[in-house]
């Protein structure tokens, strides 16, 4: 009963991980589907924005052409995210659906928009600013979208969790259960007969020793007897007969002894066959086999008679009835009850009870083929596990593919400077920090941000801040960094305040823009500085020591603006290079290291630079593990 209550226990526990573990992979794909679905809606303003203002450009076709697929994606990818027809099966909840419903204006705006852009010439900067309104609002009921379905795969994620957990907890408890009431007492019953059997046996070796000085007296007194020579004479060897029988009696000896006649009735019953025969042994003394043992099991009896006919000695089972109808496996030693005359009267049985050891042998083999069927199922476990953590990987690696077509092409990079480095090295395989670099006309763009955590919570924000800085820089006033970093924050508190909560996550940022005509460099930060190395000095520009996002005394950003000169190099950073654990001491690098080094290296061409910070870092490590994403930007100006 046990053994079948764990099994049923088990398939429910596979039944429910194998169907949310479905729900869990198939809500991935939805969360990714519906991320592609903010990236197309920016690519397909970011293509307006190139027709609005390259009308007559050579690329323009290849511009239309391209805007024309991405808008029939977008629309596919839409409908197939409302209506389920992505080939994935998707069940959208009423909270989901209702979001859907309120960005389908703004969504049908963007297709209609998108579309007249690619298909006429004519005057589109109306059109450009709906779509561009349009967008904005799009992106934000998308986050609210992709939010609400990862709330709600958690919510699936939990309820595997508990289910696993109440399932364990139910079949340690019916092991425990059967150890303590079955096995535990069957052992003892089998020690209390096995100590029984030895004192039965010392008591028979006593009467033994009695029975041997008992002849030797009978030997002192022979003198003194002998006028009853000839009766002693017989009477000794009465003794000795006697005295084989009990030695016989001694070495077949038992739990029950009993002694039948020639018609199977019982002659001679000892005390501990009344347990196994439910029944007083006066009672026994004549009753007959056939009051206990059924046909077959006669039959038995017949096959072992004919072995002791040929001085077999017999051992075997029968399975006896009891007075109380109860069914008792016992083990029988049988041998032939021999009289005087050297006649056969009958049957000496001895007889042990074994049916808790038979039961407790059955037990035993249904436990090793339940242990071997559990066995089997934790290794088909075990496959859906690893399929599922591949399923995950996957999902992961895609992210990293999402984030890295986010962040700016070592390609564009190149074209807005001559002589720089980007170490750029994850934690894991979704990055936490993340850099952005854009160029406005005369402006260069460049920061460097270190979101809270790293892997995929980490990655999350950076594609919040990657986002959100590029709408705000192609926005406002790029020269003034402070309000830049001010309106930064704004959007990022709005974010989380949206979903009703002050979610302290956010990101420490070093931002600058230099204007190439003037070689003015405005910078402000969050908790990341500026630093210049100029004439073998290093003059650090301190960030404002608040973060983009929630802190409880917040006050405006401080923009600095610095005239740079030639050969002046800049360094921005994430804080995960000087906080990474390692050294002799095993400490942490330090951000005076970061500067010594910085000094040290700063006239060495740019990309040696990054070989030397990267062996650095190697070194330092050593065996540690990296504990933090790190990013490093560094640049030489020349005016």
């Amino acid at each position: 009963m046990a053994f079948s209550a764990i099994a049923i226990l088990v398939g429910f526990a596979l039944l429910m991980f194998l169907y949310l573990m479905g729900e869990v992979k198939n809500d991935a794909k939805i969360i990714n589907i519906s991320g592609r679905q903010r990236m197309l809606s920016q690519k397909i303003t970011k293509l307006c924005i190139q027709i609005a203002h390259k009308p007559d450009s050579l690329i323009y076709k290849s511009e239309t052409g391209e805007l024309k697929k991405t808008v029939k994606l977008f629309e596919t990818l839409h409908y197939g995210l409302i209506n389920g027809s992505l080939g994935e099966e998707i069940n959208n909840s009423d909270t989901i659906t209702k979001l859907f419903t309120g960005l389908q204006v703004n969504f049908e705006t963007i297709v209609t928009k998108a579309e007249k852009f690619a298909n006429t010439e004519e005057n589109k900067q109306d059109d450009l600013e709906l779509i561009l309104k349009s967008e904005k609002i799009f992106l934000s009921l998308m986050n609210k979208i992709v939010f609400q379905y990862e709330k709600e795969s958690n919510n699936k994620m939990r309820v595997l969790s508990f289910t696993m957990q109440v399932v364990v907890i139910f079949i340690l408890v019916i092991l425990f259960l059967e150890l303590k009431f079955v096995m535990i007492p069957a052992i003892n019953r089998e020690e209390k007969n096995y100590n029984t059997i030895k004192e039965n046996n010392c008591r028979i070796q006593e009467q033994n020793e009695e029975l041997i000085t008992t002849e030797e007296e009978l030997r002192q007194n022979n003198k003194e007897l002998f006028v009853l020579k000839k009766k002693a004479e017989k009477q000794k060897n009465i003794i000795e007969k006697k005295e084989g029988r009990l030695r016989h009696i001694i070495e077949n000896q038992g739990e029950g002894f009993v002694i039948l006649d020639l018609e199977g009735r019982f002659t001679f019953a000892n005390p501990a066959t009344e347990d196994i025969f439910d029944i007083p042994t006066v009672e026994l003394i004549g009753k007959n086999l056939s009051d206990f043992f059924s046909e077959k099991e006669f039959d038995k009896m017949l096959q072992q008679c004919e072995y002791e006919e040929i001085g077999v000695k017999s051992s075997y089972e029968l399975i006896a009835t009891s007075a109380k109808n109860i069914k008792r496996h016992l083990s029988i030693i049988s041998t032939d009850d021999i009289n005087e005359e050297n006649n056969i009267t009958g049957q000496i049985w001895v007889l042990r009870d074994i049916t808790f050891q038979v039961i407790a042998e059955k037990k035993l083999k249904n436990l090793n083929d339940h242990l071997l069927k559990s066995y089997n199922t934790t290794q088909e476990q075990k496959q859906i596990i690893e399929k599922a953590h591949n399923d995950i990987t996957n999902s992961i690696n895609y992210a990293q593919t999402i984030q890295q077509a986010l962040l700016t092409s070592k390609e564009l990079i190149n074209t807005y400077f001559n002589d720089y480095f980007l170490f750029f090295k994850s934690k894991e395989t979704v990055s936490g920090d993340f850099y952005y670099i854009n160029k406005l006309g005369p402006h260069i763009v460049f920061a460097v941000a270190d979101c809270t955590g790293h892997g995929v919570p980490g990655g999350f924000l950076t594609m919040l801040g990657i986002t959100y800085t590029h709408e705000i820089v192609r926005n406002n006033d790029v020269n003034n960094t402070g309000e830049i970093l001010n309106v930064l924050r704004q959007r990022i508190k709005n974010t989380f305040r949206t979903f009703g909560t002050n979610n302290k996550n956010g990101f420490d940022i070093a931002f600058c823009s230099v204007n190439t005509e003037t070689n003015i460099l405005s910078y402000a930060g969050a908790y990341n500085p500026l630093w210049i190395i100029r004439d073998n000095e290093l003059l650090e520009h301190k960030a404002t020591r608040n973060p983009i996002g929630f802190y409880p005394k917040e006050v405006d950003f401080k923009g600095n603006k610095v005239q740079l000169y030639d050969n002046d190099v800049i360094y921005i950073f994430s804080d995960g290079y000087q906080d990474q654990v390692g050294g002799e001491k095993n400490r942490k690098f330090t951000k005076k290291q970061l500067k010594e080094m910085f000094l040290k290296i700063h006239k060495t061409p740019m990309a040696l630079q990054e070989e030397i910070v990267k062996e650095t870092l190697h070194k330092w490590k050593n065996n540690n593990k990296q504990i933090d994403d790190i990013t490093i930007l560094g640049i030489k100006w020349k005016v």
